[in-house]
């Protein structure tokens, strides 16, 4: 059985691409997301302030369908992803479920 190896990526331009697609996203939803980009073992996104769930829920399939898009990074990376919301102390992050990356200079 074939070991899946991880997508590899830069993370320069991964940043830089989920900047531009958080300003998009953003401008599309009337919302606000944070600078900088939050990277755990479970979902890798933006911290957001929106009103509601359904808000959080559609900011994070737009970002995640900006992403996953033909040209987009996770695209040329091969690499799936699956949108998701996190909830935890207040702070709401709106992304994707983090796949399989290698995140390299």
């Amino acid at each position: 059985m074939a070991v899946k190896r991880a997508a590899s990526i830069s993370l320069k331009n991964f940043s830089a691409a989920v900047e531009r697609a958080a300003q998009l996203v953003a401008q599309k939803n009337q919302a606000q997301l944070t600078q900088g980009l939050h990277i755990s073992p479970t979902i890798i996104g933006k911290v957001a302030r929106p009103p509601d769930l359904a808000q959080a829920q559609k900011l994070a399939s737009d970002l995640t369908n900006s992403l996953t898009r033909s040209g987009g990074p996770l695209a040329a990376a091969k690499a799936t992803a699956e949108p998701a919301v996190l909830i935890r102390g207040g702070v709401i992050i709106c992304g994707f479920i983090a796949p399989q990356l290698e995140l390299r200079e």
